[in-house]
């Protein structure tokens, strides 16, 4: 999970299982890209089908899937996987999670 306060970026730790096996997605990286948008790159497993979520609270929530530059999500060709999503200039406090999407 990464939390994104501009322009600062802290790096949380979240410990996930999958029952399916195989690689948990993990955020390896956020950067800015613009003022309303942000890169995210994490690692996956080729051929799984990821989706992005959002939210201000992850505690409380809710988290809400994201549009990503690809759509609503994105299937892995290799490892390491990229994807931009765009947020609104006033959303300055964000929490991000990677999903396996089915």
């Amino acid at each position: 999970m990464i939390h994104y306060t501009s322009p600062v970026v802290s790096y949380n730790s979240l410990w996930v299982f999958d029952p399916q096996g195989g690689v948990a997605p993990q955020i390896l990286g956020l950067t800015l890209g613009s003022t309303n948008s942000v890169r995210l790159a994490w690692q996956g497993e080729t051929g799984r089908l990821y989706g992005v979520e959002s939210t201000h609270d992850p505690v409380k929530g809710p988290w809400t899937r994201i549009a990503l530059s690809t759509g609503s999500t994105v299937t892995a060709t290799n490892a390491l996987v990229e994807s931009s999503c765009r947020i609104p200039p006033a959303d300055t406090n964000r929490f991000f999670r990677i999903l396996e999407a089915n």
